[in-house]
Protein backbone atom coordinates (compact mmCIF):
# COMPACT_ATOMS: atom_id res chain seq x y z
CA UNK A 1 0.00 0.00 0.00
CA UNK A 2 2.79 2.42 0.92
CA UNK A 3 4.61 1.54 -2.28
CA UNK A 4 1.50 2.39 -4.29
CA UNK A 5 1.06 5.73 -2.48
CA UNK A 6 4.77 6.51 -2.94
CA UNK A 7 4.48 5.70 -6.66
CA UNK A 8 1.47 8.05 -7.06
CA UNK A 9 3.21 10.90 -5.22
CA UNK A 10 6.37 10.40 -7.25
CA UNK A 11 4.39 10.45 -10.50
CA UNK A 12 2.59 13.65 -9.55
CA UNK A 13 5.83 15.39 -8.64
CA UNK A 14 7.43 14.50 -11.98
CA UNK A 15 4.44 15.49 -14.17
CA UNK A 16 5.13 18.80 -15.93
CA UNK A 17 3.37 21.75 -14.39
CA UNK A 18 2.82 23.44 -17.76
CA UNK A 19 1.23 20.46 -19.50
CA UNK A 20 -1.74 22.60 -20.51
CA UNK A 21 0.16 25.79 -21.40
CA UNK A 22 -1.31 26.04 -24.90
CA UNK A 23 -4.75 25.56 -23.43
CA UNK A 24 -4.06 28.35 -20.91
CA UNK A 25 -2.72 30.62 -23.66
CA UNK A 26 -5.80 29.99 -25.76
CA UNK A 27 -7.88 31.49 -22.96
CA UNK A 28 -5.98 34.81 -23.05
CA UNK A 29 -7.46 37.28 -25.55
CA UNK A 30 -5.19 39.18 -27.91
CA UNK A 31 -5.61 42.94 -28.05
CA UNK A 32 -7.26 44.52 -31.08
CA UNK A 33 -3.96 46.30 -31.75
CA UNK A 34 -2.06 43.00 -31.89
CA UNK A 35 -4.62 41.46 -34.21
CA UNK A 36 -4.55 44.51 -36.51
CA UNK A 37 -0.75 44.49 -36.60
CA UNK A 38 -0.77 40.78 -37.38
CA UNK A 39 -3.23 41.40 -40.24
CA UNK A 40 -0.97 44.18 -41.56
CA UNK A 41 2.06 41.87 -41.47
CA UNK A 42 0.08 39.22 -43.35
CA UNK A 43 -0.98 41.80 -45.94
CA UNK A 44 2.67 42.92 -46.31
CA UNK A 45 3.69 39.33 -46.98
CA UNK A 46 0.94 38.83 -49.58
CA UNK A 47 1.85 42.11 -51.29
CA UNK A 48 5.52 41.06 -51.39
CA UNK A 49 4.62 37.80 -53.08
CA UNK A 50 2.30 39.51 -55.56
CA UNK A 51 4.46 42.50 -56.54
CA UNK A 52 8.08 41.30 -56.07
CA UNK A 53 10.09 42.11 -59.19
CA UNK A 54 7.45 44.35 -60.76
CA UNK A 55 8.57 47.64 -62.26
CA UNK A 56 7.12 50.83 -60.79
CA UNK A 57 5.84 52.91 -63.68
CA UNK A 58 8.59 53.42 -66.25
CA UNK A 59 11.28 54.23 -63.72
CA UNK A 60 13.52 51.14 -63.98
CA UNK A 61 12.88 50.61 -60.26
CA UNK A 62 11.58 47.23 -59.14
CA UNK A 63 9.68 46.25 -56.00
CA UNK A 64 11.81 44.19 -53.64
CA UNK A 65 9.22 43.64 -50.90
CA UNK A 66 6.86 45.02 -48.29
CA UNK A 67 7.38 45.08 -44.53
CA UNK A 68 5.85 46.49 -41.35
CA UNK A 69 7.80 48.74 -39.00
CA UNK A 70 6.64 49.62 -35.52
CA UNK A 71 7.65 52.76 -33.71
CA UNK A 72 4.99 54.70 -31.80
CA UNK A 73 3.08 54.27 -35.05
CA UNK A 74 2.79 51.48 -37.61
CA UNK A 75 4.41 51.92 -41.02
CA UNK A 76 3.82 49.78 -44.10
CA UNK A 77 7.06 50.05 -46.08
CA UNK A 78 7.91 49.01 -49.60
CA UNK A 79 11.52 48.63 -50.75
CA UNK A 80 12.13 49.60 -54.36
CA UNK A 81 15.48 48.81 -55.99
CA UNK A 82 17.13 50.79 -58.78
CA UNK A 83 20.23 52.67 -59.89
CA UNK A 84 21.97 54.91 -57.36
CA UNK A 85 22.34 57.86 -59.71
CA UNK A 86 18.55 58.06 -60.17
CA UNK A 87 17.72 58.31 -56.44
CA UNK A 88 16.40 61.82 -55.75
CA UNK A 89 13.66 63.75 -53.94
CA UNK A 90 11.82 64.08 -57.24
CA UNK A 91 11.82 60.32 -57.77
CA UNK A 92 10.62 59.86 -54.19
CA UNK A 93 7.60 62.04 -54.86
CA UNK A 94 6.87 60.16 -58.09
CA UNK A 95 7.01 56.74 -56.38
CA UNK A 96 4.77 57.13 -53.35
CA UNK A 97 1.40 57.90 -54.94
CA UNK A 98 1.36 55.23 -57.70
CA UNK A 99 2.37 52.44 -55.32
CA UNK A 100 -0.01 53.65 -52.62
CA UNK A 101 -2.87 53.74 -55.14
CA UNK A 102 -1.96 50.38 -56.67
CA UNK A 103 -2.15 48.54 -53.33
CA UNK A 104 -5.23 50.52 -52.15
CA UNK A 105 -3.57 51.63 -48.92
CA UNK A 106 -6.68 53.47 -47.72
CA UNK A 107 -8.68 50.23 -48.01
CA UNK A 108 -5.98 48.33 -46.14
CA UNK A 109 -5.93 50.77 -43.25
CA UNK A 110 -9.71 50.74 -42.88
CA UNK A 111 -9.89 46.93 -43.01
CA UNK A 112 -7.47 46.33 -40.14
CA UNK A 113 -9.78 47.45 -37.37
CA UNK A 114 -13.50 47.23 -37.98
CA UNK A 115 -16.10 49.09 -35.98
CA UNK A 116 -14.16 52.34 -35.57
CA UNK A 117 -15.95 55.66 -35.45
CA UNK A 118 -15.19 58.31 -38.06
CA UNK A 119 -13.13 60.22 -35.50
CA UNK A 120 -11.09 57.09 -34.72
CA UNK A 121 -10.55 56.46 -38.45
CA UNK A 122 -9.17 60.00 -38.83
CA UNK A 123 -6.79 59.40 -35.92
CA UNK A 124 -5.75 56.09 -37.46
CA UNK A 125 -4.71 57.87 -40.67
CA UNK A 126 -2.16 59.81 -38.59
CA UNK A 127 -0.80 56.71 -36.85
CA UNK A 128 -0.67 54.27 -39.77
CA UNK A 129 1.68 55.46 -42.48
CA UNK A 130 2.93 54.30 -45.87
CA UNK A 131 6.59 54.67 -46.81
CA UNK A 132 8.66 53.93 -49.91
CA UNK A 133 12.33 53.12 -49.45
CA UNK A 134 14.50 53.65 -52.53
CA UNK A 135 17.40 51.17 -52.38
CA UNK A 136 20.50 51.31 -54.55
CA UNK A 137 21.08 48.10 -56.48
CA UNK A 138 24.83 48.80 -56.47
CA UNK A 139 25.02 49.37 -52.71
CA UNK A 140 22.24 47.97 -50.47
CA UNK A 141 23.16 50.27 -47.62
CA UNK A 142 22.42 53.40 -49.68
CA UNK A 143 18.72 54.19 -49.12
CA UNK A 144 16.32 57.10 -49.27
CA UNK A 145 13.00 57.05 -47.44
CA UNK A 146 9.92 58.70 -48.92
CA UNK A 147 6.56 59.28 -47.21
Amino acid sequence: MYKYLLLVLLTLSITPVHAGLLFDLSKEPASRYELGKLKLEHIAYKLSVKYRGEEVGRTNYYIKGFSVEEYKILVLSVSVVGRTKDISDELCKKMVKPIRDEINFSDISSSLWRGLTDEQKDLLKQELLFKVILVSKENDSFRKECT
